[in-house]
């Protein structure tokens, strides 16, 4: 062997360049998972900024129901509160009322005077059997 053929084996060869193959193969299966894998992670990040949205739209909502909720809970101890005061009140004026009917009736009615009972009549004594 000569020595320029020697040291044409010994240098790193340079790569060819072409094109990929137009159809089949493993490299194009690759590259369409690689595409499917894009539009799969592009379609999950429009549906995490989608369901993102309506969480934040959910929380709103859900601050205006409480604020509802709580005004009408407030509303509802008030009304509490004011019928407990009338049922405290009435039931005073239907106690006094009741009061002065009776003192009426009583001030209606004149009194009896109840005469002394007359004293009881003595006692006889127990019959007796007759022996035999």
């Amino acid at each position: 062997m000569s020595r320029n053929q020697r040291r044409d084996q010994d240098t790193t060869p340079t790569l060819p360049v072409s094109t990929p193959p137009a159809s089949g193969g493993p490299d194009n299966w690759t590259m369409q998972a690689l595409v499917d894998l894009k539009v799969a992670v592009v379609a999950m990040d429009t549906s995490i900024k989608a369901l993102t949205e309506q969480i934040s739209e959910l929380k709103t909502d859900h601050g205006k129901s409480k604020s509802k909720l709580t005004n009408i809970e407030k509303q509802i101890y008030g009304a509490t509160a004011v019928v407990v005061m009338v049922m405290a009140v009435g039931g005073f004026l239907a106690n006094k009322a009741i009061d002065f009917g009776l003192d009426m009736a009583k001030k209606s009615v004149p009194t009896l005077t109840i005469a002394p009972a007359a004293p009881a009549a003595p006692a006889s004594p127990p019959l007796q059997t007759a022996k035999k």
